[in-house]
């Protein structure tokens, strides 16, 4: 069952939520191996160091089930109608709750909203490591296509347009 979040505009207040945020599991004890999720590792430390509130081209929102920070999301407003979503974070105790694609969906919508209205399209990206599958399906469902003409050996670009009813 799909649990549907309540979305807000991250604030100053919310350093300490984010700080605390954690989307994978813990590093082995072990620190010669590898983490099994660096995808995620990456993410949960780059959202960690978000300094809200953001202003300029960053939006930066949180997902709540009820009391609980559930996701982040992250959009950049590059230029025109480009945008990219550098982060879709999801909390580790939320694996399994259907709730990745409303994040992603969020993401689409978050871009839409910053997007001038006088603009007819836009176009978002999102690079997704070649290893994250959950990612990978949660972008697909929401429409988003893989760019085969990228060639970084960890990353895979991912590209959606979204069109507008101009009136």
């Amino acid at each position: 069952m799909s649990v549907r979040l309540k979305w807000r505009t991250a604030r100053k207040g919310d350093r300490r939520l984010l700080q605390s945020f954690t989307c994978t599991v813990d590093r082995p004890r072990n620190w010669r191996e590898p983490h099994p999720r660096p995808w995620e590792l990456q993410v949960q430390s780059w959202v960690r160091e978000l300094k809200p509130p953001v202003h300029g081209r960053r939006s930066v929102d949180l997902g709540f089930a009820g009391p609980e920070l559930a996701a982040v999301v992250v959009v950049d407003h590059v230029e025109e109608e480009f945008f990219h979503i550098p982060a879709v974070a999801r909390a580790l105790d939320r694996r399994g709750a259907a709730t990745g694609t409303g994040i992603v969906d969020h993401a689409i919508d978050l871009a839409a909203a910053r997007a001038s209205p006088d603009l007819d399209h836009i176009i978002l990206s999102a690079n997704i490591h070649r290893r994250n599958s959950a990612s990978r399906q949660c972008f697909e469902r929401a429409g988003f296509t893989r760019d085969i003409g990228m060639t970084d050996p960890s990353f895979e670009q991912w590209l959606l347009r979204v069109e507008f009813d101009v009136v």
